[in-house]
């Protein structure tokens, strides 16, 4: 925190990961019959996943990549590399 205490706002970038996919989420809370448990069925999608990686600062997003698959060091340094030319000194 101290190292980071002399930067400005408009100086900081900050990076976040998403993942969508249609799995389904089930809350806690359950119906059943007085004196019975409630029982939960999940169905399993084995569909494709997609990942987001924006680039936010105090203006909004600056860059973002929407990508199939998983983040991966390979994935996340070429992101790096195409976010570099939007950001200042």
């Amino acid at each position: 925190m101290y190292e980071i205490s002399s930067l400005r706002p408009d100086q900081l970038v900050f990076i976040d990961e998403t993942r969508l996919d249609r799995s389904i989420r089930i809350g806690r809370k359950g119906w059943a019959p007085q004196g019975k448990r409630p029982r939960q069925i999940k169905q399993f999608h084995c569909s494709r996943r997609f990942q987001i990686l924006p680039a936010y600062t105090q203006d909004g997003v600056i860059h973002f990549q929407v990508y199939e698959g998983s983040t991966d060091t390979r994935v996340f340094e070429d992101f790096i590399k195409e976010l570099l030319p939007y950001c200042g000194k």
